[in-house]
């Protein structure tokens, strides 16, 4: 198909390519104290790879498909004092290690569910992932400066056992 060489195709008042806007997101986690969907600033959808088996026949090699590996979430989190934002993400943290204690709580405490839904300019879901078995592995870094204004943010690891696409927003072979 020959397009145009120039832009008129791209959001036309006829329809057609809308571009996706990287802040029409919402990032939710079941059972967390607070809704602390209000308050991510960013979050990065983990990728799926498979490492390759490498097959040797003869002189020759094939490879095929390994297990499917699911990277690391990432989450930034703006923190409210007033809506507690750090104490029910901490609170979450604390089923998964206690420092207090030193004991490491059982994953079915601790692990939750998520969901990570994009939204079109209009307000409408595009595109949506259920987010299964996600926990925080790290206690989030916190770097105070006298100088700054600026809101203090969450930087957190989450980890995830499974990234599920949700089937009317995906078309599979």
């Amino acid at each position: 198909m020959a397009y145009p060489m120039n832009a008129d195709f791209i959001a036309p008042q006829a329809g057609g390519f809308e571009p996706q806007r990287q802040n029409h997101f919402d990032v939710e986690f079941q059972n967390i104290s607070t809704d602390m969907s209000f308050a991510i600033s960013t979050f990065t959808l983990p990728g799926i790879s498979n490492d390759p088996i490498t097959i040797p026949f003869r002189n020759e090699e094939r490879k095929v498909a390994g297990p499917a590996r699911v990277d690391e979430a990432s989450l930034s989190i703006r923190d409210y004092v007033d809506a507690q934002v750090h104490n029910a993400f901490m609170s979450w943290r604390r089923l998964v290690f206690d420092p207090t204690t030193g004991i490491v709580g059982r994953a079915a405490n601790y692990k939750r569910q998520g969901s990570l839904f994009v939204f079109g300019p209009d307000g409408e879901i595009e595109r949506s992932w259920t987010l299964v078995g996600c926990w925080p592995s790290n206690d989030p870094p916190l770097s105070f400066d006298s100088g700054s204004g600026e809101q203090l943010l969450l930087d957190v690891t989450i980890q995830v056992d499974k990234v599920v696409p949700s089937a009317e927003n995906y078309i599979t072979a």
